[in-house]
């Protein structure tokens, strides 16, 4: 997961999801809620993507297919997207090998 991780502030760079092709091992984030809404518990699942459609993914995790947002899906060596929300995303500017900062 280094090679995800900005060299000056730590945080993870941004993931290019059109780097995602059907038959890709991929890691999602799924929620779920009890009955009266008072927990929420998000998961991160391994999974398969089937198809890719526009900004929806159809993925296969175990016997189950599910249809999910570009945003939750991410390469199974990347981190995901709950480990992002924790850590947080590299918004300053540098590329993890490049010494000097964009303009």
């Amino acid at each position: 997961m280094n090679n995800y991780r900005c060299s000056v502030c730590d945080k993870f760079l941004p993931i290019d999801k059109s780097q995602i092709k059907t038959g890709d091992k991929v890691s999602i984030s799924v929620g779920t809620a009890n009955k009266n809404g008072t927990r929420i518990r998000y998961t991160s699942k391994r999974a398969c993507v089937v198809d890719i459609t526009g900004d929806s993914v159809t993925v296969t995790s175990g016997r189950k297919e599910m249809v999910v947002s570009l945003d939750v899906v991410s390469p199974v060596d990347a981190p995901n997207a709950l480990t992002v929300a924790f850590i947080g995303e590299c918004n300053c500017g540098r590329q993890a090998n490049d010494p000097n900062p964009a303009d």
